[in-house]
């Protein structure tokens, strides 16, 4: 207990010793003191939107109609999801050698990522642009590209594939069909059928 008091009092006494009169303090008063009382415009948090307002709300019923849960996938023992992954060279003929070891990488670095044995990999193909590629990873041939402007979701325990996704943002109504509402891609077999609303 005597050496804790000990330290107390030789903090105290340091405390004191590095603001004695005549040394500059670090931040006047009157500064301080607006510091404390107005904070700065990056501190203001933003309005917040509610819910309701949101993308996720107003494309809910779409959702809901064509989720990963309504289209579960293809029933896969297994053995065949432990597969060893292969790219047919024919499939990355024609694209950018970045994007072809990019695709390398993710296909054959990982287990299947949508619908039990395929894999989806996506990149960047500009402003408000990513491209998104399906290979059955069985044979190593792609199925499909699509061009998005935000990307994709997809499971590997659904065969639905869904373009553009509903974002938890403000909804633009005019904005999305500019850039892209969402789109529900099914996988039958080894083609993709696209579900669109009545």
């Amino acid at each position: 207990m005597k050496s804790v008091s000990t330290f107390v009092l030789l903090l105290t006494l340091l405390l004191v010793s590095c603001n004695q009169p005549g040394q500059p303090e670090s931040v006047p008063d009157e500064q301080a003191q607006a510091e404390t009382t107005a904070p700065a415009a990056t501190d203001v948090p933003g309005p917040q939107t509610a819910f309701a307002d949101t993308e996720l709300a107003y494309y809910q019923p779409q959702m809901n109609k064509y989720g990963f849960t309504e289209y579960p996938a293809i029933t896969c023992d297994p053995i065949t999801t432990g597969v060893t992954p292969k790219i047919a060279e024919s499939s990355l003929a024609g694209l950018d050698i970045q994007v072809q070891v990019l695709i390398e990488e993710k296909v054959l670095g990982s287990a299947p990522n949508f619908n039990c044995q395929y894999h989806v990999v996506y990149w960047n193909c500009g402003a408000s642009c990513k491209m998104v590629a399906v290979f059955n990873s069985k044979t190593g041939k792609l199925v499909q590209v699509f061009e998005t402007a935000f990307g994709a979701i997809f499971s590997p325990k659904s065969r639905m594939l869904i373009l553009n996704p509903p974002r938890n943002e403000k909804m633009d109504v005019s904005y999305r069909q500019s850039m892209g509402i969402p789109e529900f891609w099914e996988l039958q077999g080894d083609t993709f059928k696209q579900h669109l609303e009545d």
